[in-house]
């Protein structure tokens, strides 16, 4: 029987190596990423398709193409469909990003001969049909309409605007004008644009056989190879700092967004970069976790994230804040940012986001289908496995000047764009 009453003992981590996936490259160039798992009957492959919504020529048509692709079969109906995966015990998902378009499945071994012909039809000739696509349409402007009057849903769309301008794609406002102008002209024209050879690439991981391996080959080397998406500028050089107020007399809470430009993924100092953010602001026991919820009441919970496109980044805090104490908190915000530029970590405190962001990171890479995920998004930048222990070397050498240095550069108040829509 363990003893509950002490703590076990801590462990330092002990360094191991990512096993890399199984690459070939299909005859049309697509590259396939294997990750093999003997005991792994349930086949999980996503389709990643450089289609995401920066790649789109107006706002929605990413999501509508890519949405209902999963129901447009050139023969089937969505019913007929939806019948034929059920039957066969498969799971077929679709989402779109910043850059990509998903499409994951997951279908038992002993029916991936069945699945997989049939998805390879949807991406090579779907048939978009007027009435899934006119459902589809009334879902979305009613979402629109819901998410419009929430205060967190129209801070983000200000803060997208904020950092990547009017004139970049993703940078316009959804508007309901725009749901309603997407048509199946422009959702095939964007197939055809973007689902293609040289914008696809294949993760796998499962228990395959190399006959099945063979079939995957065949049936997606048959698209067509096609033409690669032009390169993406970067939005960071239009940016510019300013504050931001939209008044909404009924809201209970006010939603406060700070942003701003970040570093690029493969910049040197990414590493550390994302060490200090966690430190800021993006864990449970954070810098504005512990000034904004348990020292002032401001607010529930603080988040932080960087959402990371091909020519650059940017990074975004954001909390609901009672109505009354909106400007305590941006005033501690900034306290805080100004705090950690001038006064050195403490090792204590430095210890414990080291300890946390392992411990994280290490959960990130449990099973092949959690490492196929996180590899996903290496393999975006052309990094392999090495990106997670040079990560995790980063982490645990850091110290307390780095971080400060880090924050001077990049947690400057004056940088930030300051985004509030409430009861002020």
């Amino acid at each position: 029987m363990p003893d509950r009453t002490h703590q076990p003992p801590v462990r330092d981590f002990q360094e191991f190596s990512l096993k890399l996936p199984q690459r070939r490259s299909l005859a049309n160039g697509i590259v396939l990423n294997f990750f093999e798992n003997r005991s792994l009957d349930l086949i999980h492959l996503c389709v990643r398709i450089k289609a995401g919504l920066l790649y789109e020529p107006q706002k929605r048509v990413a999501a509508f193409t890519y949405e209902l692709l999963k129901e447009s079969h050139p023969t089937m109906t969505a019913d007929e469909l939806d019948g034929f995966f059920d039957y066969y015990g498969t799971s077929i998902t679709a989402a779109c990003s910043f850059g990509f378009a998903n499409i994951n499945i997951q279908v038992p071994k002993k029916n991936f001969d069945k699945v997989i012909p049939v998805l390879a039809e949807l991406l090579m000739n779907p048939r978009f049909r007027p009435d899934n696509v006119e459902r589809y349409r009334l879902k979305s402007i009613l979402d629109f309409e819901y998410y419009f009057e929430k205060t967190d849903y129209r801070a983000s769309q200000l803060m997208l605007n904020a950092c990547f301008g009017k004139d970049f794609p993703y940078g316009k406002i959804l508007e309901r004008s725009d749901i309603e102008s997407v048509s199946i002209e422009h959702m095939e024209r964007f197939h055809q644009r973007t689902c293609c050879a040289r914008n696809i690439r294949l993760f796998v991981t499962g228990n395959l056989s190399d006959g099945e391996m063979l079939l995957l080959s065949d049936t997606f080397g048959k698209i067509r190879e096609g033409e690669a998406m032009p390169p993406l500028p970067d939005a960071a050089p239009h940016f510019t700092p300013h504050r931001i107020h939209e008044q909404r007399d009924s809201a209970l809470q006010t939603s406060l967004v700070l942003c701003r430009p970040s570093l690029h993924y493969l910049d040197p100092d990414t590493h550390g970069y994302r060490f200090l953010i966690t430190l800021f602001c993006n864990y449970f026991g954070s810098r504005l976790m512990q000034n904004l919820r348990e020292r002032n009441g401001c607010t529930y919970g603080v988040s932080g994230s960087t959402s990371y496109y091909e020519a650059g980044a940017f990074l975004s805090m954001e909390c609901e804040v009672n109505n009354d104490k909106v400007e305590l908190a941006l005033k501690e915000c900034f306290r805080e940012m100004e705090r950690i530029c001038e006064e050195p970590v403490g090792e204590e405190e430095l210890d414990i986001v080291k300890n946390y962001l392992v411990g994280s990171s290490l959960r990130t890479v449990d099973g092949t289908v959690a490492l196929m995920q996180a590899y996903m998004v290496w393999d975006d930048f052309c990094c392999g496995t090495s990106r997670f222990n040079a990560f995790l070397d980063a982490v645990k050498g850091i110290s307390s000047t780095q971080v400060r240095e880090m924050a001077q550069r990049l947690l400057r108040p004056d940088a930030f764009t300051v985004i509030t829509i409430g009861n002020l």
